[in-house]
């Protein structure tokens, strides 16, 4: 029969969930904001579920398809470099594979999506290249990029090279996954996935293509046109 555990023993065995737990000093004023700044992938994907389900769009789709896969290419690159997180701060298990921290999944995380999107809205949306499009790609870069990389710095959760490997490789994997969609959108595939039953069930469409994304005008006209 096999003894029952204890209850430090039971706690040992517990790990903490690695995009949540986060420490941080209730004294110092931006420990809080930075802290809230190293969850944004949580609110990148609530965003892109957000979108899906108000407008019944592919793309948004598309996104979390590709942050699913450039997920679990950082959890296969850290099996198989097994570099650890930094000593000092360190708050994770010294076992198991939370301990390591190469790349920065959350650099990588944000890279990918940074990536995708300003390649998105510089190349293939209305007015691209426009002042507006680039102002937006650099508050982007900014605020998602930026802080996020370095509220991974400034918890010690990872190292300078840990958190530039996760940036670069998200950076390479999201360039070749925008390539990947947009073609797929030329030869045909995602129409031919919309033309699926489950597609049809879920009014799923196509309007944020280089062809035929509708502007806030062009909608406004278009509701105008049917009173």
């Amino acid at each position: 029969m096999t003894a029952s555990l204890t209850e430090p023993e039971l706690h040992t065995q517990l790990i903490p969930f690695d995009h949540t737990y986060i420490l941080f000093d209730p004294n110092d004023p931006f420990s809080l904001p930075i802290a809230i700044f190293s969850i944004l992938p949580i609110l990148i994907l609530v965003f892109l579920f957000s979108w899906f389900v108000t407008t019944r769009e592919i793309e948004p789709c598309f996104m979390a398809l590709g942050q699913t896969i450039n997920d679990i290419i950082s959890i296969i690159f850290k099996k198989i470099v097994k570099f650890e997180r930094p000593k000092v701060g360190q708050i994770f298990k010294t076992d198991g594979g939370l301990v390591y921290g190469m790349p920065s999944s959350h650099s990588q995380f944000v890279a990918f999506f940074t990536t995708y999107l300003v390649l998105k809205m510089c190349l293939q949306w209305p007015h691209r290249l426009s002042p507006s499009a680039l102002a937006g790609s650099i508050a982007l870069v900014l605020v998602s990029f930026a802080l996020v990389v370095y509220s991974r710095l400034y918890f010690q959760y990872h190292t300078v090279a840990q958190c530039v490997v996760g940036c670069l490789l998200g950076l390479f994997l999201g360039s070749g996954y925008f390539l990947t969609v947009s073609l797929a959108r030329d030869i045909g595939i995602v129409d031919w996935v919309l033309s699926w039953n489950i597609a049809g069930c879920f009014s799923m469409k196509d309007s944020f293509n280089s062809q035929h994304y509708p502007t806030l005008e062009k909608e406004r006209q278009d509701w105008l046109d049917q009173k």
